[in-house]
């Protein structure tokens, strides 16, 4: 019996544990925008450019307002934290296009990806580097909007 129990219990667990780490990665009611950055190539040496890719989840259902939106709502926004020895800034960001609601805001919906340049310079030393960077926006819905909000995401790297 003990056994069983016990058995019970750790599959218990293991199908939490999944399910909390499956919904980490996807928007929830309550969490409607969720985000994740990757640097691609994920190795590269010295001179190399890279593109850091900020991929933004957001619920059915629920919009953000777009970085180009001329109308008095919060617009989206991306900074980069400091960049670590070796990594530099090659460019701005880059946004996907957006689409109009009925209002005539620009607004991105589902899932978009936000790119960055960077180069490795001459004197970027070997090793494993991370770019941080963050995410402000406001996440509304048909019926109303959730107070602006921030997510911190980073970037994973090797120079060689």
């Amino acid at each position: 019996m003990r056994g069983i129990l016990s058995c019970t219990l750790l599959s218990l667990v293991v199908a939490l544990s999944a399910a909390l780490l499956i919904s980490a990665d996807e928007p929830t009611p309550r969490k409607p925008v969720v985000a994740s950055a990757t640097v691609e190539p994920q190795a590269a040496h010295a001179g190399d450019r890279l593109s850091l890719l900020v991929r933004v989840k957001i619920g059915e259902g629920w919009h953000i307002y777009a970085s180009d939106s001329a109308g008095p709502e919060i617009v989206t926004t991306l900074k980069l934290g400091e960049l670590p020895k070796g990594v530099e800034s090659a460019g701005d960001w880059i946004w996907p296009k957006s689409v109009h609601n009925q209002e005539g805001s620009s607004i991105y919906e589902g899932t978009i990806t936000v790119r960055h340049s960077l180069r490795l310079s001459a004197n970027a030393p070997p090793g494993a580097f991370a770019i941080p960077c963050e995410l402000g926006y406001q996440a509304c819905n048909a019926r109303s909007c959730r107070p602006p909000a921030k997510i911190k995401v980073t970037a994973r790297g090797q120079a060689k």
